[in-house]
């Protein structure tokens, strides 16, 4: 009987540890996030400082006396709303929105890599609702009242299936690698109508916006090959066609890829500029003759262009240096590299 009592209190012992051991360690071995263990850490912002897996337990409500909700300062962390809410003190509704430097989450910083927020809602922010850097991955999330944008992501990012709404600047604002898809994104421009729905990135499946407005800056290169007139209209990959020059006067509503195109030494991630960056396009005028026969043959002369650069001087001293696209008349029959531009 002594030996069955002292096995009965073992267990009860044991099941107790591992009561506490799961209360301190959170659900599955993730740490607890709510509204009281935060308050009290110190409040807002709530800072993580150590990778890992957080989850919230509750709501969370930022007061207009914090500039940020939850601050992420490591690498390698995932934060699970669990499908509860971080709500900020501020608003953005038509006639009634203005940027501000309130994040909701932030994750910002050349080593802060490699983050996932996921499943639940995040708004009232005057800044960035959500903010991630390189290597990141956002998804399943309701953003809105984001003053400045809704959710930005780093290079090499994938922004999936969120819903993103009233915003006074982009929806979402991606680097050029980022990829995103599946995402619903309305109301935006709400303070700066100039800005796009979905800047830049890559789409890899489809998005709900207004009209056109889901696919971004689309892309265009300049081709590493030559081509003659007469072949030029084949010369550009799946998905991309031969561009013309009101595409390309219109470049500000692109994105170079330097994977696919030609670059110079010193071109960096932008459009390489010079005559010796010259390729075909076509004219955008219903007069065959000026542009290869329409570029079914290899007779006559076509535009060749190029972008360069038109330097002018208000203030001695200062120079002003705004770029020009350049076209000069190319013999057909010579090969010459292509613009191409996204379909």
């Amino acid at each position: 009987m002594r030996t069955l009592r002292m096995l009965l209190l073992s267990s009860a012992l044991c099941s107790l540890a591992l009561l506490l051991s799961s209360a301190a360690g959170g659900v599955d071995g993730r740490i607890e996030l709510n509204q009281a263990t935060i308050d009290a850490a110190g409040g807002f912002p709530f800072m993580i400082n150590q990778p890992g897996s957080y989850v919230l337990t509750g709501d969370l409500s930022v007061g207009a006396g914090s500039n940020s909700g939850i601050r992420i300062q490591a690498a390698d962390v995932t934060l699970d709303l669990n499908g509860f809410s971080l709500r900020g003190p501020d608003s953005c509704s038509p006639g009634s929105c203005s940027g501000g430097a309130r994040f909701g989450i932030i994750a910002a910083g050349s080593q802060v890599v490699h983050t996932v927020v996921r499943n639940g809602n995040v708004s009232g922010f005057s800044g960035v609702c959500v903010f991630v850097f390189e290597a990141s991955h956002v998804t399943d999330l309701s953003v809105s009242s984001c003053g400045l944008a809704g959710i930005s992501a780093g290079a090499g990012s994938l922004v999936e299936s969120n819903r993103v709404e009233d915003v006074g600047g982009s929806g979402l604002s991606l680097s050029d690698d980022t990829g995103y898809g599946l995402n619903v994104v309305r109301n935006t421009g709400l303070a700066n109508s100039s800005e796009p729905v979905i800047e830049q990135g890559i789409p890899i499946a489809g998005n709900a916006c207004p009209g056109a407005a889901c696919r971004g800056r689309r892309r265009f290169y300049l081709t590493p090959s030559e081509h003659t007139g007469q072949t030029a209209p084949f010369a550009c990959t799946n998905g991309f066609h031969m561009a013309s020059l009101p595409e390309l006067l219109a470049s500000d509503s692109l994105s170079y890829d330097t994977g696919l195109g030609v670059s110079g030494e010193d071109t960096g991630s932008g459009t390489p500029r010079g005559f010796s960056f010259a390729g075909w396009a076509r004219s955008g005028v219903d007069t065959s003759s000026l542009a290869c026969d329409a570029f079914t043959s290899n007779s006559g002369q076509g535009p060749l262009v190029y972008l360069s650069v038109e330097e002018t001087v208000e203030i001695p001293g200062l120079m002003q240096i705004e770029p020009v696209w350049t076209f000069i008349d190319g013999t057909c029959s010579n090969p010459s590299k292509v613009w191409c531009v996204e379909d």
